[in-house]
């Protein structure tokens, strides 16, 4: 019940907004009332409606597949003829499914920050951060807006576990 709760009242309702959680949960309500019965699938379509989105990857891997993975962000800082760039690579120990991953690039010693949901997709997710040099650090889930049993960053030198990583 915990997970269920934390999932749908937290994780959904800072991914969609709380305008369009509690309209869904209206409408679901209402529907449920109408058929007897509120099913999972109601309120997800309720919320798909509210929100003008797809909730099918969050649903899929967070309510029905109740999964909660360890994290790992592996940066490197790479020379480039246009300048400075850090390319990550985003690792779960769930090998399957979707989830959004939020991070944020922190550098120049605080003074500049940008925040950014990352799809990890079976396994992995990576990006590109241009003008961003050893300077900079990466932040996984600083809000801990997501279910992990661990959230780590590691700087490596050499190829990253990602598949499509250029170096390898």
């Amino acid at each position: 019940l915990e997970y269920s709760t934390y999932v749908l009242s937290e994780m959904l309702r800072l991914r969609i907004g709380d305008q369009a959680f509690f309209s869904g949960v209206e409408a679901a309500l209402k529907s449920g009332k109408d058929k007897g019965h509120i099913t999972t699938e109601t309120f997800q379509s309720a919320w798909e409606d509210a929100s003008k989105q797809s909730l099918q990857n969050f649903f899929d891997f967070w309510v029905h597949g109740g999964f909660v993975p360890n994290i790992t962000a592996y940066v490197r800082a790479e020379d480039g003829e246009d300048g400075d760039q850090l390319y990550g690579c985003l690792v779960s120990d769930v090998p399957f499914g979707t989830f959004d991953l939020p991070i944020r690039i922190v550098d120049q010693k605080g003074e500049r920050a940008v925040d950014a949901f990352m799809t990890i997709k079976n396994g992995y997710g990576e990006f590109v951060a241009p003008n961003r040099g050893s300077d900079a650090e990466i932040e996984v889930d600083p809000l801990g807006l997501i279910l992990a049993f661990s959230r780590q960053t590691k700087s490596v030198k050499g190829a990253t576990p990602c598949p499509s990583d250029p170096l390898k």
